[in-house]
């Protein structure tokens, strides 16, 4: 019997069902997810950005306000410059939100001397935070803590600790690689290097580039010995069967006979 012809309903283009069962509405994946993302992102409600007003895409309708970053910084600086100006006309104290006392100057934003010199100190702090340049590449830090921060990310941040001692980042790179590759401590690879005397538990050659690698059994997890590169990725090619590795054994030692005899 012939496969019926079909009509994508997203693209309109015929094609033949090939499997059996219901027939299928789309021509492919990729029209099935196109219907499906356009039904996702209708039924959310259309916002607009709070700053400028611009209508937000597919992409930031779940629970973005601003359209970036730009317009929430600018927002935020429109809602606390408000927030000041009403303290200012409402004689509130913009530190303590104390009432501001008659016999003070009429634009006076302070209750007192004291709240005045906090106002200034952190005003002064604030200036020196947004001066703040990464020390590794001299970008502008952005949104720098109470106790400021010398990097400007945490890439900046790790590159300057290798810098400062090449050994101990080198190590600590060791360390996590061995415990996150093979799930063994580093004094018992050490160890078990120092036993073996460098050299492959299998072939007994030195390794190459690349450092012993530590072989364990799949089924129950339990960690054997060192093996370089090459024998510990022979003895995944055949899957870890010992009979396996006897037949090829076998057949090499058929043929070696053959060719020599």
């Amino acid at each position: 019997m012939d496969n019926p012809i079909l009509t994508c309903e997203n693209c309109g283009n015929e094609f033949e069902r090939k499997r059996k069962g219901p027939n299928p509405k789309y021509c492919g994946a990729e029209c099935r997810r196109v219907v499906q993302r356009a039904k996702r992102f209708d039924d959310r409600p259309v916002g607009n950005c709070q700053c400028c007003g611009k209508q937000l895409n597919e992409a930031q309708r779940r629970n973005s306000k601003y359209c970036g970053v730009t317009c929430q910084r600018k927002h935020y600086k429109q809602e606390q410059q408000r927030e000041w100006q009403e303290l200012r006309e409402a004689r509130i104290c913009r530190r303590c939100r104390g009432p501001i006392p008659a016999e003070r100057r009429r634009d006076a934003i302070y209750c007192s001397i004291k709240c005045q010199e906090h106002g200034k100190k952190y005003l002064e702090r604030k200036a020196k935070r947004d001066q703040l340049r990464c020390q590794l590449c001299g970008k502008k830090i952005i949104n720098a803590g109470q106790g400021g921060t010398k990097y400007c990310s945490s890439v900046c941040r790790e590159r300057a600790r290798v810098a400062r001692d090449p050994e101990e980042a080198r190590e600590r790179f060791r360390r996590n690689a061995i415990a996150r590759r093979y799930g063994v401590t580093v004094e018992w690879y050490d160890q078990a290097v120092k036993d073996q005397k460098g050299v492959c538990a299998i072939c007994g050659d030195p390794p190459g580039k690349r450092a012993l690698a530590v072989d364990h059994d799949h089924d129950t997890g339990m960690v054997r010995q060192l093996l370089c590169g090459r024998c510990n990725q022979a003895l995944g090619l055949f899957r870890e069967d010992a009979e396996l590795l006897r037949e090829a054994i076998s057949y090499l030692d058929r043929w070696t006979l053959r060719f020599r005899s």
